[in-house]
């Protein structure tokens, strides 16, 4: 990308882009012309006629276009039309000529009705390089001038209610913050009462609709016995297929629902894991901060170096149309293609190496001893638990995000190369067949990146590279697949109804703050604001105990699959997932209570110094 970014600053030049090219494709100021900046349209509304000028036009001043141009290498004076001035009277006479849209400019030099004269001045808008007439530029003001008086008015109104109520907006991102704390300890002390209500009425609300679907099939079956019209008949089949669907829906989430009321609790276990976890570092819900502030910059460096790279082609004229198009080079073109794939490359690079270092932070947490958690030794034991993560991530993983943002970088680039077939298709069907793979390769990048987040778990907590941890990750997903289906589902659930809380509580304190300041006379512009950033928060804030509820999940699957045989550093059996999850596990349980009637066991949870933060799995007889 830096070599992309070199041949751009040193072919291109933005300033290129603020100028339009006449109807002999020369670039207005640039060459030949670099004192001929602005555009004027000698005919009026007809896009073919535009000619460079060194200043616009003012009253009667005629315009004859004429076949001396310079072409698209600007490397001549020639410019394409001479210029004089007329009496009123002369310019009159070639009004008729003046209203010709549609004829190319050599064809109204055969008709011989390439003069036009200017009747008004044609200033150039403050900014840009086109001359627009006096006339039109005052209609347009005097049309629009009671639309732009009042939103300036209304626009001043709200800036002086923002700039009155700046500490509201202020306090709205705080109270967000502290709200979504909030919302982690209702979470913590309430997951069972969320979570089956979610599931409960999940159910209720597919048989409802079951029912619906059979009132409506019985009702249009009704109808069509009576009447017998082909729309009632159209509409008892439509309601009886989807009675059949709805129902098979409903069936089948009521049966896991019974069957799988263990997984279900091992969820509220796992949710309220990572709420206490998010409490343990309260600090890390504000690493996101530093990775979108990173996207921010690299977004901005990405637009910058484009605008280079997009001025550095040439006009083009096609023999047929007589149209000039932009044209690069084959080098440049190349250059730009790689520069959009290093867009996605790097934006999934900057978001894979934040799941990477979070789901670091909470294996830690995770992988710190029962007893050390319960006697609060966890910040005594791992004081910089996010920093470590973070130089833990960057000098041993950043091959492996670098590998697995380019898996998911390539999906997107195929998505957009679909795209783009698809908008140059005219046959409908092929569109539509487009469409399906596109649907089909979503899916698929789907899977990849929830597969690529479990890899990363997977790296943070073992140190495994990228290939073996996918791999591991995928088995590891089939195996315990049923928990994952419940976790994922319920987490949905919570955390829009989280985004909900934050937002409307954020709302209702902003509200109130507002309405005790006299000075603000209408606070729905200020709370907008509020919500917005309070939006924002809550779902910077939740994203980060997503991810920690996917970490402990797996760190939780991996120890049910030891039962109870994980060591810590010194080689003794050690217990580590919460009291809300253990009691799911035979083995460490009984160790669990064996520990604590031994009083605890010892502070170290891994190894000083590796890459690892998960204990080693030892084998027991008949495993």
């Amino acid at each position: 990308m830096i070599v992309c970014a070199s041949m751009g600053f040193s072919q291109g030049d933005i300033n290129r882009l603020f100028y339009f090219v006449d109807y002999n494709g020369n670039r207005c100021g640039d060459g030949a012309l670099a004192d001929y900046k602005y555009t004027h349209f000698t005919h009026w509304a007809n896009q073919a006629t535009n000619i460079c000028v060194q200043s616009c036009p003012g009253a009667n001043e005629k315009f004859t276009l004429e076949d001396n141009f310079i072409g698209t290498g600007n490397t001549s004076a020639n410019i394409g039309y001479t210029r004089s001035s007329e009496s009123e009277l002369n310019c009159a006479l070639t009004y008729l000529g003046c209203v010709n849209t549609v004829s190319s400019p050599s064809q109204l030099r055969s008709d011989g009705l390439n003069s036009c004269c200017t009747y008004a001045d044609t200033p150039a808008p403050d900014g840009l390089y086109v001359c627009v007439p006096s006339a039109m530029q005052s209609g347009a003001s005097s049309y629009a001038k009671e639309y732009v008086d009042s939103f300036s008015t209304m626009m001043a109104s709200a800036t002086g209610d923002l700039i009155v109520g700046w500490y509201i907006i202020v306090c709205s991102a705080v109270i967000a913050l502290i709200m979504s704390f909030v919302w982690t300890y209702i979470l913590k002390y309430s997951a069972a009462c969320f979570v089956w209500s979610i599931v409960g009425l999940s159910n209720l609300i597919l048989w409802v609709a079951c029912g619906a679907c059979y009132y409506m099939y019985s009702k249009y079956s009704t109808a069509y016995d009576d009447n017998g019209l082909s729309s009632d008949e159209q509409m008892m089949y439509l309601m009886l297929v989807s009675l059949c669907i709805v129902g098979l829906v409903a069936f089948i989430i009521t049966c896991m629902t019974i069957c799988m009321c263990k997984q279900i609790r091992i969820a509220v276990g796992v949710i309220e894991a990572a709420c206490e976890a998010v409490q343990s570092m309260p600090m890390i819900v504000f690493f996101p901060l530093a990775s979108y502030t990173l996207m921010l910059v690299f977004m901005v460096y990405w637009v910058f170096v484009a605008l280079f790279m997009a001025s550095a082609g040439d006009y083009v004229r096609d023999s047929t149309t007589g149209v000039y198009t932009m044209e690069w080079e084959e080098s440049m073109q190349n250059a730009i293609l790689y520069h959009f794939f290093g867009l996605l490359w790097n934006m999934a690079f900057i978001r894979h190496m934040t799941i990477l270092i979070l789901a670091g932070a909470f294996g830690v947490w995770y992988w710190t001893s029962l007893p050390d958690k319960q006697a609060g030794n966890f910040s005594t034991l791992h004081p910089r638990p996010i920093m470590a993560s973070v130089w833990r991530s960057i000098v041993y993983h950043t091959g492996s995000v670098a590998f697995g943002s380019f898996i998911i970088a390539v999906i997107q680039a195929i998505q957009y190369a679909l795209e783009y077939l698809k908008q140059k298709q005219d046959s409908e069907y092929m569109k539509y067949i487009i469409a399906c793979i596109q649907c089909m390769v979503k899916c698929f990048e789907e899977l990849m990146e929830y597969i690529s987040k479990l890899a990363y778990i997977v790296i943070a907590c073992k140190g495994n590279m990228f290939c073996t941890a996918a791999w591991q990750s995928f088995g590891f997903m089939l195996k315990h697949l049923g928990q994952h289906m419940i976790v994922g589902y319920i987490t949905v659930f919570l955390m829009a109804l989280g985004k909900m809380f934050v937002t409307a509580s954020t709302l209702i304190i902003c509200y109130f703050m507002a309405g005790s300041n006299s000075d603000i006379s209408s606070p729905y512009i200020l709370l907008i604001v509020c919500v917005l950033i309070a939006y924002v928060v809550a779902c910077l804030f939740l994203g980060v105990v997503d991810v920690g509820i996917d970490t402990i999940l797996v760190c939780f699957c991996w120890e049910q699959d030891a039962n109870g045989a994980m060591e810590n550093a010194e080689g003794e059996k050690m217990v580590y997932g919460t009291e809300g999850l253990i009691k799911f596990i035979d083995g460490a349980k009984k160790l669990a209570d064996e520990l604590k009637a031994n009083g605890g066991a010892p502070a170290s949870s891994a190894p000083a110094g590796t890459t690892e933060v998960q204990p080693a799995v030892v084998a027991t007889d008949g495993a």
